[in-house]
């Protein structure tokens, strides 16, 4: 079998035919165990990857579900019998302790194929064989299609391996450039180096060969262009010069010495790295002194990390590698700890030394400048301080000279930016530099090919476990829900953990379930301190951050405390800041880059758990004024843009009145159906936030806000979370005296009730409802009320009932000129009737519906009548009308992306189809259903399952 992960996820049989996975988690649990191949992937990092980072209580089960479709198509795929005397190299997926392992031969995944030929062509170059390494390595750049298991969405850890992986295409690129270059280079070579320079504008290596290339090939003045114009970017948007080499060879190409003879590039590269005469006699005069390992103590209790370690191993020794590796988080997300953590482990691995220094990057006192960080790094490396320049670039190129051709581990800590890291980086391949920092330092990674590893909060699993080995397994077992909900709490941080646990410790007799009601207290980073000074707790680590903000980044982080929701969009901060959308988004970036946010998908910002809550303390020490002006913005921007959204997906219905929004809110507008449904499905969980804030802050923005989601959520059936909000949009109603609130959002929650199963519930909200629409004479409301009424009789199977009500709502509709609800009585009449056996009537009624809804636009309305029109051709023996209206109807539900509807409707066509013999069209839908089922983790998956064994092909 051979498995392709270097692009779309492909896996085909040993024949060569594709093997088609149509489970989006399958799919990506498959990509999952190829990208870590041969290695062990544990339950926990697999729900995380799949579910990212929120797996439902089924996660475990469904991942073994998922496992055994993978063995079966892996079994079918490698179908027949082995061959004697040879092991079977078939592949194979094993269960390990906690997780899983897929065991495959080298030849039969294309990653593994890579980096052989990646390998060997780093290795032939450096031998001097370009014409070969030229070859090799053309061959592995050839099995990449795209971007990695390319249309599956996995976490954020493995979203750092596949830029890993991307940093190894790129390494392999560039040296196949090296040697193209090295056998004289021609226009493909020029055309291919100009496309990675478009890719990586601001990389200087690319930039350098293109530059070689051109004066190669005799075009001198576009080899000046391209640095000239490389330097205009880098000042531009870094605020630096080009580095001394690039510098040097612009210098050559002007004095026209520039290209080394063709073939001559590998020797010339192993000339560099021997030390020059002057560095050769200072190692001479330092008496060859004792490798020094400057490490601070391994941590015992270290926990997690697996993706960042892995990444890391891989860098050591990799020949090509890129050697400056870049961790970066947020303030105690537990980066220094991660990097010595792996120092500790890889230190056998660097003879020559283990180097650690901290920069002060984000402290109370001044960063650490660079020369007196190579000071100290020449002064352990045993130069006497009397032979350690005081010119600060002199001492930068002693410093590498030094380092050339030994192996070092350099562990930077704690920087504040490139600048500061820049000089002490070594130069010479074998050496390793791992540098922390808050900040993400994008000039590092353009120029300096640093290798980013984000480091976020620990899984749930992970800080319980990270506990348990500070309180002590038995006193952490005593209270295990305890224990479980101050993991919660800290949100994962290393170092709330760890303050929280040294708390408990000082204090043995202490209840763990004391500390834990502390920490859900509302004043969260109060508990989270070890003593009485508020800087020794979490807080003081967050404010030495903050306090390094422009003024304005800084304001609106303080802003952000009075955000509802858990991230922002650029335009929900616009409102909030009460700013343009440009400099919103370049603020967010400034408070992304000291990772106080971090950027979730483009354009969305969140912040850490107790970042939001030190946000809202900045928050409470704002005036009044302000505080409550910036609230009514961003909860108007979320009712006035849910109300657009809403005008999109039901154009047809009657929508809450609205008032003019405040100064500096300005909402968004939605020309299409999907464009506003993307925006619901982004602000799912703000929306919701919202509605609970308004309930104390603004009563009247939260019933109608409730209001303007019904539509979004009744389609996408999440109506659990929203019915809890619900019951604070209620109360709000209520507290400001507005009956037509009440009225409004019992008519929205009644039918979601009905949709969850509660429809006993469902008539408490409704018969109230309709009481309240006729005392306030709102006749539009009462025939909502009266259509709802209907459709709960109907489920709970009162049809009589149904009927007399239904009848009500379409008097009163008609009468109105109501169409859009004239349609919707039509249609449930017409369920009634059927209901009654009534074929006939029941016909006409959904027949007249669903030429209304056509008129209104109305594509619930289309789906709807579509649907109980084939169950009613069903019943009456017409199945092949009954068939084209299921499929017609699933057209609608697919296009709209009501998942739900269109999954109810493919199971009702596979009956009838596998009534009528039509098995192969009938598990086609079930497998559609399935995968859906799958996915939303409802129990209906079992039985879909069993549909398909039982009507297998073979049977």
């Amino acid at each position: 079998m051979r498995f392709r992960v270097l692009g779309p996820l492909e896996v085909y049989d040993p024949a060569g035919e594709a093997i088609v996975l149509r489970a989006p988690k399958q799919r990506a649990m498959l990509a999952m165990l190829l990208l870590h191949a041969g290695q062990p992937v544990s339950i926990d990092r697999l729900k995380a990857a799949l579910w990212l980072g929120s797996p439902p209580q089924s996660a475990t089960g469904n991942i073994r579900t998922y496992a055994s479709g993978l063995r079966t198509a892996m079994r079918c795929g490698a179908a027949g019998p082995p061959e004697l005397g040879k092991p079977d190299s078939a592949p194979q997926l094993s269960a390990e302790p906690g997780g899983y392992r897929l065991a495959l031969a080298p030849s039969d995944l294309d990653l593994t194929l890579f980096q052989e030929l990646a390998a060997k062509g780093h290795r032939e170059l450096s031998l001097g064989d370009a014409a070969e390494a030229a070859r090799l390595l053309a061959d592995a750049l050839a099995l990449w299609r795209g971007e990695p298991a390319a249309g599956i969405e996995l976490d954020v850890h493995t979203s750092a391996v596949l830029t890993g992986l991307a940093e190894r295409r790129l390494a392999a690129e560039e040296a196949w450039a090296d040697a193209r270059l090295a056998l004289g280079g021609d226009t493909a070579l020029i055309l291919k180096l100009r496309s990675l320079a478009a890719e990586q504008p601001l990389r200087e290596r690319t930039c350098s060969q293109l530059m070689l290339a051109l004066y190669q090939a005799g075009r001198k003045a576009e080899a000046l262009a391209e640095f000239r114009a490389l330097r205009r970017r880098l000042i531009d948007e870094l605020g630096v010069e080009p580095s001394a080499p690039l510098q040097e060879l612009h210098h050559q190409i002007l004095a026209d010495t520039a290209a080394p003879a063709p073939g001559t590039v590998a020797l010339v590269l192993r000339a560099a790295a021997t030390p020059p005469d002057g560095a050769a006699r200072a190692l001479a005069a330092a008496g060859q002194p004792v490798p020094p390992r400057q490490l601070p103590h391994a941590i015992g209790d270290f926990t997690g990390r697996e993706a960042q370690l892995g990444l890391l191993r891989g860098l050591v020794g990799h020949e090509g590698a890129p050697h400056v590796a870049a961790v970066t988080g947020m303030a105690g997300a537990g980066k220094t700890a991660l990097a010595v953590h792996f120092a500790h482990q890889a230190a056998d691995q660097f003879p020559d030394g283990v180097l650690f220094i901290d920069l002060r990057g984000h402290a109370e006192a001044e960063p650490l400048p660079p020369h007196d960080a190579l000071g100290r790094f020449l002064a352990a490396l045993g130069v006497p301080s009397q032979r350690i320049p005081a010119d600060a670039d002199e001492c930068a190129k002693f410093y590498r000279s030094l380092l050339a051709g030994k192996k070092i581990l350099v562990l930077l800590d704690n920087a504040a930016s490139a600048a500061q890291v820049r000089p002490l980086l070594p130069a010479s391949p074998g050496c390793l530099a791992v540098v922390t920092s808050r900040s993400r330092l994008p000039g590092l990674i353009a120029r300096d090919s640093a290798v980013p590893l984000p480091v976020g909060p620990l899984a749930q699993p992970e800080s319980v476990q990270l506990l348990r080995k500070i309180l002590g397994g038995s006193r952490a077992d005593a209270e295990a829900e305890a224990v479980s909900g101050i993991a919660a709490r800290s949100a994962g941080l290393p170092l709330a953990l760890r303050i929280a646990a040294e708390r408990a410790g000082q204090r043995p007799h202490l209840s763990l379930s004391v500390l834990a009601a502390e920490l859900a207290a509302e004043r969260r980073l109060d508990a989270i301190k070890v003593g009485p000074d508020p800087g020794d707790g979490i807080r003081s680590v967050f404010s030495w951050s903050y306090r390094a903000l422009t003024p304005g980044a800084a304001g609106m982080f303080r802003l952000l405390g009075l955000h509802p929701g858990t991230d922002t969009s650029v335009a929900a901060a616009t409102a909030l800041a009460n700013c343009g959308e440009s400099e919103a988004a370049l603020l967010l970036e400034e408070l992304a880059t000291a990772h106080l946010l971090s950027e979730v998908s483009a354009g969305r910002y969140q912040a850490h758990d107790l970042l939001r809550a030190y946000a809202s303390e900045l928050a409470a020490a704002m005036s009044a004024t302000d505080r409550e002006a910036a609230s009514r913005r961003i909860l108007s921007w979320y009712l006035h843009t849910a109300d657009a959204a809403d005008r999109a997906l039901l154009p047809g219905r009657r929508h809450v009145p609205l008032s003019v929004p405040p100064q500096g809110c300005h909402p968004l507008r939605f020309a299409a159906y999907g464009e506003a449904l993307a925006w619901c499905d982004a602000e799912r969980a703000n929306l919701l936030a919202a509605i609970r804030a308004a309930s104390q802050a603004d009563p009247g923005t939260s019933w109608k806000l409730l209001a303007a989601t019904d539509s979004y959520f009744g389609l996408r059936k999440r109506l659990a979370a929203w019915l809890t909000a619900a019951d604070s949009a209620l109360a709000a109603a209520r507290r400001c005296r507005s009956p037509l609130g009440e009225a409004w959002v019992l008519n929205c929650v009644g039918p979601a009730h009905l949709g969850t199963g509660r429809l006993h519930d469902a008539l408490d909200c409704l018969r109230p409802c309709l009481d309240i629409c006729r005392q306030i004479g709102d006749r539009h409301a009462e025939r909502c009320a009266l259509n709802n009424l209907g459709v709960a009789y109907l489920d709970i199977g009162r049809p009589e009932d149904a009927r007399e009500v239904l009848e009500q709502a379409l008097d009163i509709a008609a009468s109105m000129g109501d169409r859009h609800g004239e349609g919707i009585a039509l249609q449930n009449l017409g369920e009634v009737h059927g209901m009654l056996r009534q074929h006939k009537e029941a016909l006409a009624y959904l027949t007249r519906a669903l030429r209304m809804a056509r008129a209104n636009d109305d594509w619930p309305g289309i789906g709807f009548a579509l649907t109980h029109l084939a169950s009613t051709y069903r019943a009456t023996g017409q199945l092949t009308a009954a068939r084209q209206h299921y499929e017609q109807g699933l057209s609608i539900f697919c296009d709209a992306g009501d998942r739900v509807e269109e999954t109810r409707t493919r199971c009702e066509l596979a009956d009838l189809l596998r009534r009528n013999g039509d098995i192969a069209d009938a598990r086609h839908h079930w497998d559609k259903a399935l995968a859906v089922f799958d996915e939303l983790g409802d129990p209906k998956a079992a039985e879909i399952r069993q549909l398909l064994g039982a009507n297998a092909p073979d049977r």
